[in-house]
């Protein structure tokens, strides 16, 4: 048996974040904050902005204003791979060549994750 690894989750707060597309408000100054270990789901219609949010969060798109921190750690001008953080896209943009345990631990092995703590 693998024994689990305790992997500490910083909070992550958004303040006031607002993005646009050209005229189109996606994200309309929101706040939402995620504490240390919590689990969160967006949900919402097609075009209310959870991906956008996310989007956001991981650093692809770059908010008009507002702020992300990662703990104490402001990362809303850092690029997506110095955030520390994985997503997985909607759009199924997976290796087609891995399987789900080798897609979803791919970030971890080039962190240099041991193959104990990755499959944990």
């Amino acid at each position: 048996m693998v024994e689990p690894v305790n992997i500490r989750s910083l909070p992550i707060t958004v303040g006031d974040l607002a993005v646009s597309y050209g005229e189109v408000m996606a994200l309309d100054h929101v706040s939402p904050d995620i504490r240390s270990g919590e689990f969160m789901t967006l949900l919402g219609p097609s075009g209310s902005g959870k991906t956008t949010l996310l989007m956001a969060i991981a650093g692809f798109i770059r908010p008009r204003s507002g702020s992300i921190r990662f703990g104490e750690e402001e990362v809303v001008a850092s690029p997506p791979h110095k955030r520390g953080i994985g997503m997985v896209f909607q759009n199924h943009a997976l290796f087609p060549h891995m399987n789900v345990a080798e897609n979803i631990g791919y970030p971890l092995r080039i962190r240099g994750v041991s193959r104990h703590e990755t499959e944990a």
